[in-house]
């Protein structure tokens, strides 16, 4: 019983590590969070996507040349 009871502690006392990193991680998230520019375009986001996909596909059908 008195092992059981020192096993417990040990995994409290990692437990409230793993909490303390995690609370830790949680407010570096957040401040980063909060320097982020608030009125950013959701549709400038999805033209850049877009266009990084359509280069990508050139350049595939460029190398299949290549390779053929």
């Amino acid at each position: 019983m008195v092992t059981e009871m020192k096993n417990r502690r040990g995994e409290m006392q990692k437990m409230g590590a793993t909490i303390r990193e995690r609370e830790e991680r949680y407010r570096a998230l957040s401040e980063e969070y909060e320097k982020m520019p608030k009125n950013v375009n959701r549709g400038l986001y999805t033209y850049r996507i877009m266009d990084i996909i359509k280069q990508v596909r050139k350049q595939k059908t460029e190398i299949a040349k290549v390779g053929t």
